[in-house]
């Protein structure tokens, strides 16, 4: 029980204070709450790291989200998915702040006094994560320049037929630092959302049964006897005694 109480102690404190050596990382995994432009899940102002989870089902579907900045800025947007065959067809639009809203035809209401920029892949990059290696892949990978200040949109719908789960990271870094936390964070999440390989399901299992085999056998094992010092036959000193 010492040794349990000294491995949760330790890793609660990675968790607590790893976190504040890297970005303040904004987590997003709303449901279908905001699948219009009026309930977009905000990002908050000028978002330095933020991981979006969100799925997508017919033709049509979208997930928005939103920020605002007060000066030009530079920001990563890479778009993930599960590996899976089937119709899945994500695609990436940025809503930049306009006079006017203006724009390509597209499935889902616009955002007013906004411009529609849609992007779709451009890479197509096999990764796997996390201690479960949950298996993903990199559909969009860009950086953009924002120059224009004011509210920006962000928006992931389906073009395909087939349904699928999606993560967006957002960072203004190329490689964002990601905390202890954050990553401990987005295993968990990635996990969830994208669902375990059936490679992997018996992982978690085995290691349990093993770590029950350990202690078990620990347990039950018997200390080694002790060895029996030798007696040693000590001679009997006799002592005469003169008598006078």
């Amino acid at each position: 029980m010492t040794c349990l109480r000294i491995v949760l102690t330790f890793g609660l404190t990675l968790l607590i204070f790893g976190s504040q050596s890297a970005y303040a990382t904004t987590t997003v995994s709303a449901g279908s709450k905001n699948d219009i432009f009026e309930r977009a899940a905000s990002l908050g102002s000028k978002p330095e790291a933020a991981m979006l989870y969100g799925k997508l089902s017919s033709t049509g579907d979208v997930r928005y989200f939103t920020f605002t900045i007060s000066e030009p800025q530079t920001l990563n947007i890479r778009l993930d998915e599960a590996v899976r065959p089937g119709d899945f067809e994500p695609r990436l639009v940025v809503y930049e702040p306009d006079a006017r809203t203006v724009g390509p035809v597209l499935p889902m209401p616009q955002p007013p006094s906004t411009i529609a920029l849609v992007y779709t892949s451009n890479v197509n990059r096999s990764f796997t994560e996390g201690p479960l290696r949950t298996r993903l892949n990199t559909r969009i990978d860009r950086s953009f320049t924002l120059t224009q200040t004011g509210r920006y949109y962000l928006a992931v719908y389906n073009a395909g037929r087939g349904a699928g789960a999606f993560r967006l990271t957002v960072s203004s870094d190329a490689e964002p630092t990601w905390s202890r936390s954050a990553h401990f964070e987005r295993w968990w999440l990635t996990s969830i959302w994208f669902g375990l390989e059936s490679s992997t399901l018996f992982i978690p299992f085995i290691a349990l049964l093993a770590a029950i085999t350990a202690w078990l056998i620990v347990r039950h094992v018997p200390a080694p006897p002790q060895k029996r010092q030798p007696t040693l036959n000590k001679k009997r000193t006799v002592t005469h005694v003169k008598r006078y």
